[in-house]
């Protein structure tokens, strides 16, 4: 007990003689970067305050002196108390001038982990590195006579070289609840050094051991260490899987519970977490272990789901869980019994045609959900159409099969008539997901007496029509010949549908002010015919409507092929319609009459429109 009190004396009268604001008065300031000193009136400069905000790095490398205003050189001795406390630090080099450090002069630096002190170091203060969460080892230099618990809280220290033949004062907490770093340090001495005999026998120390030595580790291990769940169907969770950490080193260990993934989850296992005490939890001796436990998190995507988890301590010791599991799209098949219906065209005063069915067979051995409804054709608002069912909803048995009807209303008016039924199939097993979707477009063209579409015309003419290429003023006489005008319309109509896009280029003519036009020949797909006019009634050519679709379609980023025209009068084709001519047949967009092209005849409105469906369907790939 007297040498103890001894001791303590002596350690005060060595800390009081290096103090320097107990021996010499201050008499100014210098700042240096981030570093604030003051002088003293012994010479001697003490680093006062650490200003991150005036620092260019995160490494503090501290000046070994300061000059005055007049040039006097101090000599940096001291870091005065909490100086650099909560610094945003990673390492810090301490000159060989400075003699002491204050009391947590580096506390709370977490982000610490590169500690360089001074070789002429003789007193570390009460707390100097205190919950240094970074520091792993720090070297104490041979200088050094007094360590007053400097470490205390820092949770991640786990090696402290000493170069000392003679241990230093070392005043240890005596509470393990404040024990110095995690409570298991390893102190290497030098061989031969005295006075560390009982350092081991201190509540936070491993062990004490001598240089060249093997150090203590830290090591963990699993069991199992891999784990695959398995392949299940969406919303059929497989269980979870514990999971077994053992302390495999040679040290205690903290384990830390991993954090829950985007596809994983991880808890304590119930009856471990239930029978330990919330502050031991985790807490390993080597050799022992504790369980946890993972799964898959419900809702996953199909497919497979792996990841390598990466299972850590707190003193940095890791092993890897690797996990995987498989959410398997289920093999739903439905077949739906058409892909479109077609009523065809009549005249008007037409006799109703007969209902149509639709059929949905589930040819799976799971139930299903039929999700569906009728979408009209909302920019022309035309109903048209009677279906037997209000809504298109079932939940349709293994191999059981439900039917819809339609059929055309009627006394419609002279139009183009389209709804679509559309909807999708969704299951139980799969969480409610869609698996599998529909698009049923149903068409009807009625004419006005007389102007029905030709034979063979009027099934594409329902296609462009579903496509949405249509303008409303081509539905109707359309055995007649376009104008250049009407064409215009519907190119323009394929262009904004085909890219998305708005035209907003407009070239203007004397003879009209349809927009149409105006914006064909903004791109650069239509010429007037002279004089500043562009004779938008006039009578549609063959050769005309061939040149207009080469262009459209090099405008719409699909040029067509060259190749010239192979018809039995390709002489009488213009020599400015000649390549457009040649592009169209090429692609197969217009035809001939037989072997002839007959470039000067007139172009019915509803060729128009069938080659038209042709480049729109060649730009869709």
């Amino acid at each position: 007990m007297k040498k103890r009190a001894l001791s303590l004396l002596l350690a005060c009268a060595l800390a009081l003689s290096l103090m320097p604001a107990a021996m010499a008065a201050e008499t100014g300031t210098v700042q240096v970067g981030p570093y604030l000193f003051t002088l003293r009136s012994d010479g001697t400069a003490t680093l006062t305050r650490y200003d991150e905000s005036l620092a260019d790095s995160t490494y503090a490398d501290i000046p070994a002196s300061v000059t005055d205003g007049n040039g006097q050189e101090y000599p940096v001795t001291f870091i005065s108390p909490k100086a650099f406390e909560d610094a945003p630090i990673t390492g810090v080099t301490i000159p060989d001038s400075v003699t002491s450090l204050g009391e947590s002069s580096f506390a709370y630096c977490n982000s610490l982990s590169d500690v360089k002190l001074s070789e002429n170091l003789i007193y570390i203060n009460e707390l100097a590195f205190a919950s240094c969460d970074a520091l792993r080892e720090i070297t104490i230099p041979a200088s050094v006579k007094v360590m007053d618990n400097p470490f205390r809280w820092s949770s991640a220290l786990d090696t402290v070289y000493m170069e000392g033949m003679v241990a230093p004062e070392y005043y240890f907490n005596p509470y393990a609840a404040y024990r110095e770093g995690s409570g298991e340090v390893v102190f290497v001495i030098p061989k031969g050094a005295t006075g560390y005999e009982d350092w081991s026998s201190r509540n936070f120390v491993h062990s004490v051991i001598y240089e060249g030595e093997s150090i203590p580790g830290y090591s963990i291990s699993l069991s199992p260490s891999t784990v695959d769940f398995g392949t299940t169907l969406k919303g059929n969770q497989p269980g979870p899987t514990v999971i077994t950490v053992t302390n495999t080193g040679e040290k205690n260990v903290i384990f830390d519970l991993p954090t829950d993934r985007s596809d994983w989850i991880f808890n304590w296992e119930p009856d471990y977490s239930a029978s330990t005490k919330a502050i031991d939890i985790g807490c390993l001796a080597p050799g022992e272990s504790c369980p946890f436990i993972v799964e898959p998190r419900s809702g996953r995507d199909y497919g497979t789901h792996s990841e390598t988890v990466t299972v850590t301590t707190q003193e940095g010791a890791s092993a890897d869980l690797h996990l995987s599991y498989t959410v398997q799209a289920p093999d739903f098949r439905v077949t739906v019994s058409t892909e479109a219906i077609d009523f065809g065209a009549v005249e008007v005063g037409y006799a109703q045609p007969a209902a149509r069915s639709i059929s949905f067979t589930n040819e799976d051995d799971y139930e299903i959900r039929l999700n569906g409804t009728s979408v009209l054709r909302v920019e022309w608002s035309k109903s048209g159409f009677v279906y037997s069912h209000e809504r298109m909803s079932a939940d349709i048995a293994p191999h059981e099969t439900v039917t819809y009807t339609v059929q055309p209303q009627a006394g419609l008016k002279p139009g183009i008539y389209i709804q679509h039924v559309r909807g999708n199939f969704t299951s139980s097993h799969i969480g409610g997901d869609t698996f599998q979707s529909f698009d049923i477009p149903v068409t009807f063209i009625v004419a006005a007496e007389g102007d029905l579409p030709s034979s063979w015309a009027a099934g594409q003419l329902s296609q462009a029509a579903v496509a949405g290429i249509v303008p409303d003023s081509f539905e109707s006489r359309y055995t007649q010949a376009a104008t250049r005008a009407e064409f215009c319309a519907l190119a323009m109509r394929l262009y904004e549908k085909a890219t998305g896009e708005t035209i907003t280029q407009r070239a203007t003519f004397s003879d009209t002010t349809d927009f149409n036009v105006q914006k064909m020949a903004g791109l650069g797909v239509v010429n007037g015919v002279g004089g500043g006019k562009f004779d938008p009634g006039g009578t549609l050519t063959r050769e005309q409507a061939a040149t207009i679709l080469a262009r459209l379609a090099e405008a719409m980023g699909h040029p067509l092929p060259q190749a010239a025209p192979a018809f039995s009068d390709s002489a009488a084709i213009a020599s400015w319609a000649a390549a457009g001519v040649g592009q169209v047949q090429a692609a197969g967009i217009m035809a001939g009459d037989g072997s002839a092209f007959i470039p000067q005849s007139a172009y019915t409105r509803e060729q128009c429109i069938l080659t038209a469906l042709r480049l729109y369907q060649l730009t869709q790939g």
